[in-house]
């Protein structure tokens, strides 16, 4: 990524077109679990009560692979996910945290009501936080 790449942007932060701005997308979380001394087979079949993911894989293989391992990433999820998986683990007695990942954008115009695509996602990362730094509007729709 070279500087004429990102500066070919700047008219999104350098105020010659304010009609662009950010939009807030959903807030993604991770889920991890933790097991203060390693996976265990008794961890094993609770992690597949808990996640759907790991409840198709066979018991075996489950515990094989994350035997003695003292975290389990159960992927990035939604809010609303995240609510009825620490219900599920308060109830297993499993420790469950929840870790909110970056806030993301996306870029649109105000006016002709549509969303800027860069497919080079360094350029769109630097893009964004330029915007961001040049306090570009950061419009919700709720």
């Amino acid at each position: 990524m070279s500087k004429a790449e990102i500066d070919n942007y700047s008219y999104l932060w350098d105020g010659s077109a304010p009609e662009w701005h950010l939009r807030p997308l959903p807030k993604q979380i991770e889920a991890v679990i933790f097991f203060e001394n390693g996976v265990t087979g008794k961890d094993v079949l609770k992690l597949k009560n808990i996640s759907s993911e790991y409840a198709k894989v066979p018991t075996a293989e489950l515990l094989l692979k994350l035997k003695g391992m003292t975290s389990v990433s159960l992927n990035v999820i939604s809010m609303d996910v995240a609510v009825s998986l620490e219900k599920k683990c308060k109830e297993s007695g499993v420790e469950l945290r929840l870790i909110e990942k970056e806030a993301r954008y996306v870029i649109v115009n105000g006016v002709k009501n549509c969303i800027l695509a860069i497919e080079d996602n360094d350029i769109y990362r630097e893009v964004k936080e330029r915007m961001l730094m040049a306090g570009v509007p950061v419009i919700s729709t709720e």
